[in-house]
């Protein structure tokens, strides 16, 4: 197994410091934007009234905010067992 923190340690002594300030900005819009997608799906009235206006009713309109969480439970099984198989620095790497 490869020693990847040492690695990566490494690599960013390399950078100067303008480099690391800029990556880190980077770092920061990407985790900033990208919250928006599990923030819209999971919590979103827009979402409810959108299903309202296709006709879907109050019963969809309330159940599609309880499926993303259902989904994630069913899909935990799998993939649990895909990191057992697999290891998780594999999975992780391929999944990003």
């Amino acid at each position: 197994m490869t020693n990847t923190a040492g690695a990566v340690r490494q690599y960013v002594e390399t950078l100067s410091d303008a480099e690391r300030k800029k990556f880190r900005k980077y770092a920061i819009f990407s985790s900033w934007f990208g919250c928006f997608g599990d923030i819209l799906q999971d919590n979103s009235a827009i979402l409810m009234l959108f299903f309202l206006a296709l006709g879907g009713g109050n019963v969809l309109a309330m159940l599609q905010t309880g499926f993303p969480g259902l989904v994630s439970i069913f899909l935990l099984i799998p993939a649990s067992g895909l990191v057992a198989k697999f290891g998780p620095a594999k999975i992780i790497r391929n999944s990003c």
